[in-house]
């Protein structure tokens, strides 16, 4: 492991670049040297730069060995040992392309394309692993095709307590790779509030997306935060950030998913005029948390679980299913049940084609494999039943309030967790369901 240290003030490129007295000037002049996996590259707190040519950083990086671009106190020795946030890398009018190839970089902001009209794309590329951990990311370039883009690959994009700044209102953040994790931060006050936060997802990838923590109240009611027709299996959450004033915006807006398995989740995100507990926007449909069409039990809340038309009656791939309910069992050897209840409006009472229960428990006391039983049709050919008549419901204004129990009677064999979800497959149609699952 080398390190080298960068400091504008009095550094130059010429230099080696292996103290503080002999610091480089620039990144660019960092990237002249042969760093290799593992290397440190340590930052002054007053370093502040603006090169006025296309820039490409990192690259040495491995997945387990990243190089590391790290601002710290120059006081502090060599190496040093207090870490700072006050770095400045800026990139001129000229620039066409900016990318971050991978590593770890620690403290610094990036100003994109200062004073520049072009379409500038901000890439954070590369298929191994990257951290930007408080770092601010400023897309200063106003072109109408500029974005911040996370490309595809193999490599996770890890971003900490970092922040971002659009300057265009089509500007966005791209997301592609295996895995995009963005943890704590905001969007930056004073920049162009988009579109959509989030971009276009890449084609043909397979992708897990988490974003939490994030304080988006800088931003106009109106923003999105996905647009996009998403054509791969992704799995996103947004959970735990703030929303801006009164936010009326759509998590994704113009859903169009394409494949089955997509799926875009917030939890938890709310501001002072309204509250977004639970909103999932998913091949089959939309669920979002209800506050007036409840069970008359005590309880304040249900899922409204809105099918859209691709639901085809009878074929289980297609349904709208809700997130896993989980219990924890301590039952064994005794016949317990498991239910659900569900309201819809409808004079045709529901079936078991068209909604049901479909719970995993322990059922060998000698092997850890579950079984999965369901309340549902019985096979692709079997007459659809009525499912049980439920209890009583706030229904509001419906017409044909029709109640019923999805429910499974089982025999666990080992302590552990039973996890449930409840079905619906009937398309173009809303169905309630009480969020607490129910075992006798």
């Amino acid at each position: 492991m080398t390190d080298y240290y960068l400091r504008s003030t009095t550094g130059a490129d010429v230099n080696s670049g292996l103290t503080w007295a002999l610091a480089k000037a620039t990144l660019a002049g960092v990237s002249l040297v042969a760093t290799v996996a593992g290397d440190r590259v340590f930052i002054s707190q007053a370093h502040a730069e603006n090169l006025n040519t296309n820039q490409n950083y990192g690259g040495a990086s491995s997945d387990n060995n990243p190089v590391r671009y790290i601002c710290a106190n120059d006081a502090t020795g060599e190496p040093p040992t207090a870490g700072a946030t006050t770095a400045v890398v800026q990139t001129g009018n000229a620039i066409s392309s900016w990318s971050i190839q991978a590593g770890h970089w620690y403290g610094i902001t990036f100003e994109i394309g200062v004073g520049n009209a072009n379409n500038v794309s901000a890439t954070f590329n590369n298929g191994v692993n990257c951290r930007y951990e408080n770092c601010t990311f400023k897309l200063n370039a106003t072109g109408a095709s500029g974005r911040f883009q996370s490309i595809a690959g193999t490599g996770r994009k890890h971003f900490l307590n970092s922040n971002f700044r659009f300057a265009n209102s089509a500007h966005n953040i791209t997301i592609g790779g295996a895995d995009f994790h963005w943890q704590g931060g905001s969007i930056v006050a004073g920049g162009v509030t988009p579109i959509a936060i989030f971009g276009n997802y890449v084609a043909s990838s397979a992708n897990r997306v988490l974003i939490e923590g994030v304080d988006f109240s800088a931003l106009a009611a109106t923003v999105h935060f996905f647009q996009t027709v998403h054509q791969a299996p992704w799995q996103t959450i947004v959970r735990n950030c703030k929303l801006p004033a009164a936010w009326s915006g759509n998590l994704v807006n113009g859903v169009n998913f394409v494949t089955v398995g997509c799926r875009v989740c917030m939890y938890n995100c709310w501001n002072s005029a309204a509250r977004y507990k639970v909103w999932i926007e998913d091949f089959a449909g939309t669920i979002r948390d209800e506050t007036s069409i409840v069970r008359l039990a005590g309880n304040t809340t249900s899922l409204k679980l809105t099918a859209n038309a691709k639901n085809l009656n009878g074929q289980p791939t297609t349904a709208l299913r809700t997130d896993e309910f989980v219990r924890r069992n301590t039952n064994i050897g005794t016949p317990i049940t498991v239910s659900a209840y569900v309201l819809s409006d409808t004079a045709t009472p529901i079936n078991d084609s068209q909604a049901w229960i479909e719970v995993e428990y322990l059922s060998d006391s000698g092997s850890p494999i579950s079984t999965h039983i369901t309340d549902g049709l019985a096979s692709p050919i079997a007459t659809p039943a009525t499912q049980a008549a439920g209890p009583s419901w706030n229904s509001g204004a419906m017409t044909n309030p029709d109640s019923r129990k999805l429910s499974v009677t089982l025999t666990p064999q080992r302590i552990g967790y039973i996890h449930a979800k409840v079905c619906w497959n009937k398309a173009s149609s809303i169905l309630y369901v009480d969020p607490i699952l129910d075992i006798t």
